[in-house]
């Protein structure tokens, strides 16, 4: 479970972790970066960073840092506003053994307010259920 603060050690561990074992698993970053291949690519490696960091645990801050990185090799600048990295992060809240009320804890304070209350960033859990 994500932590609520960044520790110097625990969260920038656990999240470098988390990228080392998706680079194992093959990131899809070099795919192309057209619109279709490229945002289904994203989509995947979000929804697995997100599920493999949710499995390990660290901070939001460090998920924001890691989930960055990879959509930056991704080709994303601005990912809090692509679609494709909200229906990964949602697939990979999905996918977690969070409870509920933990995954809308983690989706409050991972999103911005207007996205939340809109339900843009629930699209992707529905999807994947």
């Amino acid at each position: 479970m994500i932590a609520s603060s960044d520790s110097a050690s625990g969260g920038l561990s656990s999240a470098s972790r988390v990228s080392e074992i998706l680079l194992e698993a093959g990131s899809s970053a070099s795919s192309s970066s057209s619109g279709g291949p490229r945002a289904v690519g994203l989509e995947r490696d979000v929804r697995t960073f997100t599920a493999l960091y949710l499995e390990h645990g660290g901070s939001l801050d460090a998920f924001r840092r890691e989930l960055g990185r990879l959509c930056a090799e991704h080709g994303v600048r601005h990912w809090e506003q692509d679609p494709a990295v909200r229906r990964g992060v949602e697939a990979g809240l999905a996918r977690s053994a969070l409870t509920p009320p933990q995954r809308a804890r983690f989706r409050n304070r991972l999103w911005s307010a207007a996205l939340v209350r809109r339900g843009i960033v629930a699209e992707g859990e529905r999807r994947w259920r």
